[in-house]
This record gives structure tokens, sequence and C-alpha cells, in this order.
């Protein structure tokens, strides 16, 4: 039996990080972290892979979360589809930018509609929106179960150089000063 194109790009659906508020709204996030930035093949390869990785994200949520779109007039929204990277150089940004703002005007009815908000967080917003939180909610939790938390307790033990508890001898030539 051959499988559809559409199936082969539904089953490919992976979603970094899910969640859901006290209100009940949904957070699908995709991250990706390299050192040197961004390293999704070409521009157009990273573009293309980022924008599967929305519409995947989101018709898996409303594949697996149906329940939450059953209210024709929700006050607020309700799922908020996110794709993160701390570090996206210069105009390959740009050039994601662009094409992601095409995409939400392009999907913009049904978005509206399902209450979804889709959301491209890099550089300095992501510092801003994800990393700041996140570390000052550390400071605040006193559980290094998480690792990244506790890699970044770790950085921030207060570090110093041992001391010698022995006192120093005084030496002959001094004392006869």
């Amino acid at each position: 039996m051959k499988k559809s194109k559409l199936d082969q790009f539904l089953k490919q659906a992976e979603i970094d990080a899910l969640g859901i508020d006290q209100t009940g709204k949904i957070y699908a996030i995709d991250i990706a972290y390299h050192e040197e930035g961004l390293r999704y093949g070409s521009t157009e390869e990273a573009k293309a892979r980022i924008m599967k990785k929305f519409v995947r994200s989101y018709l898996a949520v409303l594949r697996y979360f149906s329940s939450s779109f059953s209210d024709p007039s929700p006050k607020e929204e309700r799922c908020e589809i996110i794709f993160a990277s701390p570090k996206v150089i210069g105009e390959r940004d740009e050039s994601i930018r662009k094409y992601f703002n095409e995409l939400i005007a392009l999907l913009e009815p049904d978005l509206k509609k399902d209450k979804v908000v889709f959301r491209y967080i890099t550089n300095d917003e992501f510092k801003k929106v994800i990393l700041d939180p996140t570390l000052k909610a550390c400071k605040k939790n006193a559980d290094t179960n998480e690792l990244f938390l506790r890699s970044y307790k770790l950085l921030n033990l207060p570090y110093t150089e041992a001391k010698s508890t022995k006192k120093k001898a005084i030496s002959s030539a001094s004392s006869s000063l």
C-alpha cells in the first residue's frame, strides 16, 4: 500500500515541547540551537523546514486537541505554535521572517478562526522572551533535576581560589630588623 505525501508529511510531525497552562491554552514549541547559527542547509532549505514545522505542529495540535477547539467563540487565544532559535544570522533571519509573515498571511483566516498564533522567536527576542525569564525563574527554583537549570546554577557558583590556612613563618632575617 503506497502512502500519500500528505500522510508522510504528517507522520514527520514532532514537537520539542508541549504544554498547557492553567487557562487551557496550548503551547507547541520547536527549538533549534546551532552554535554557529541556525544550520538547516541553505536559506531556502531552512525556510522550508521551519514552515513545515509550523504547519505540522498546527495540524497535530488540531488533531490531538480538537476538544480544545470546540468552543465557537473563545475569548482568548487557544494555542501558540512557536519556532525558537537563539541564533539566526543576519540575512537568513530576515529571509525566514519575511517568509514566515507570508505564511501567516496565507493561513490568517484559519488561524483567527481557531484562535491560534504562530511565533518566530530568534536572537534578541529569544533572550528577552525565553532565556531571561527562564534564568529569573531558576533563581527561585531549588529543584536541580532539570539539566539546563542545574548547568546554569553550576556556572553561577561563587568560585574562589583556595586560601592557605597556615600562617606564614617569619624568617629570621626579617625578625632581626
